[in-house]
């Protein structure tokens, strides 16, 4: 392992850097553990600064330095943020670098006289790249580096995707949220550039927000809703899909989704739990952002849906040893217990949800569950300064975020309802 690469995410390259620049991006990224941010938010950061400075790397045509960096323009940033977004910013001769490509076959079929004959005089450079692959995906720019003494790389890779022997990967056009917070990144990137060195890119710190919108239906349940859709994949309470729904797994993900909307948590904070924890007190601390501690409720009910599901993770799985420093919620691969991820809760529940027979908000998400919590006590008239500590906000500005949404949904219904309107 290279100097200084411990503890760090898989997703931290920076190979397309200069030294000190590769350093000072360690310590970037060493910064936000020191800081106590999630290991979700860790991973999005390493990521996006990687994909951002390969990006840079092969726009520029150059290594990716520091004095580089200070160059860099608001019109650089709005190509990668286009590239980002799955447009193509690049001329075609780059344009594959920053593409992902996959070994379908060594064998194509029906190939053409031509296409045979090419494929005869480069019999060498398939079986090189059937090698190189191993099964994998790989960037046109690691082909590129890989095969750097072939001449006209881009002509060669173009006429082994026509002939079938490598595939890519089909581009997702990502979200403008998607983006917003990518270039978020970027300028938090930049920002820790700036204070640790006698330079400010002032393109990037003033470089617009992205902007993107989301209707307060998409992502607010109202409480009708949330409490019909808890009951549809409640086993206790829906027999029709008691049977099929009363395993251990689906037993942990009923109580995730309780526990989120009933005291406001982050995915990321309900994964602190360990198996020591429960039965948990009525006032719980728990660790937020930044490693801030705060007290959360936790309802009876919600500790009935946790008791239930170790009831049955322990029945289920009578050879497996489970400690009390095991995490509350998990998953057991290889017979070995692992927690759960914040992918795993997501995919859970946008599974739960595509079941659900009933109209849901589409953007129906476990963090659309804290904003509905942080809603839902707003119309019920707790003080706003006491949802504020419930939600573990450091800016009461953050939670009257909350009052705006709910004004706004407010006047919405008025208007429906209202017999002149």
């Amino acid at each position: 392992m290279q100097e200084g690469y411990e503890n760090l995410p898989k997703s931290a390259d920076f190979s397309s850097t200069s030294l000190n620049l590769k350093n000072l991006s360690i310590k970037f990224i060493k910064n936000l553990i020191i800081m106590g941010r999630s290991d979700h938010t860790i991973n999005e950061y390493a990521r996006t600064t990687s994909d951002f400075l390969r990006f840079i790397n092969i726009y520029k045509g150059e290594i990716v330095t520091e004095d580089l960096l200070k160059r860099i323009s608001t019109e650089d940033v709005q190509a990668y943020l286009a590239d980002y977004k799955g447009d193509e910013p690049l001329e075609e001769k780059k344009a594959y670098l920053r593409k992902n490509f996959y070994f379908e076959t060594k064998s194509p079929k029906n190939l053409s006289k031509e296409n045979k004959g090419w494929v005869s005089k480069n019999k060498k450079l398939v079986g090189e790249f059937e090698d190189f692959f191993k099964g994998g995906i790989r960037s046109g720019l690691e082909i590129k580096n890989k095969f750097n003494e072939h001449v006209h790389m881009e002509t060669k890779i173009k006429k082994m995707q026509r002939i079938g022997f490598i595939k890519t990967n089909e581009i997702k056009i990502k979200s403008n949220r998607s983006v917003a917070r990518c270039q978020s990144v970027i300028k938090a990137y930049f920002k820790f550039l700036s204070s640790t060195n006698d330079w400010k890119n002032n393109p990037i710190q003033d470089l617009a927000t992205s902007k993107y919108s989301i209707k307060i239906e998409q992502r607010i349940f109202k409480e009708e809703e949330i409490i019909n859709f808890l009951n549809f994949i409640d086993p206790d309470k829906n027999e029709t899909n008691a049977k099929n729904w009363n395993g251990w797994e689906h037993r942990r993900d009923l109580a995730i989704l309780y526990l989120i909307y009933s005291s406001g948590l982050r995915v990321s904070e309900v994964l602190q739990f360990k198996i020591a924890d429960h039965p948990f007190k009525e006032q719980q601390i728990i660790r937020g952002k930044r490693d801030k501690e705060r007290y959360i409720v936790v309802l009876d009910i919600v500790k009935n849906k946790i008791g239930k599901y170790l009831n049955k993770l322990s029945k289920t799985n009578k050879d497996l040893i489970i400690r009390p420093s095991d995490p509350l919620f998990v998953k057991i691969r290889s017979k070995k217990i692992k927690t759960v991820t914040s992918r795993d809760i997501q995919r859970s529940m946008k599974n739960l949800v595509q079941l659900y027979p009933n109209n849901l908000p589409s953007f129906a998400t476990p963090h659309s569950l804290r904003h509905s919590f942080a809603t839902h006590l707003l119309k019920s008239g707790i003080d706003i300064r006491k949802i504020q500590e419930l939600l573990g906000h450091k800016n009461l500005s953050t939670t009257q975020s909350y009052t705006k949404l709910e004004n706004d949904y407010l006047k919405k219904e008025f208007d429906k309802l209202h017999p002149h309107s």
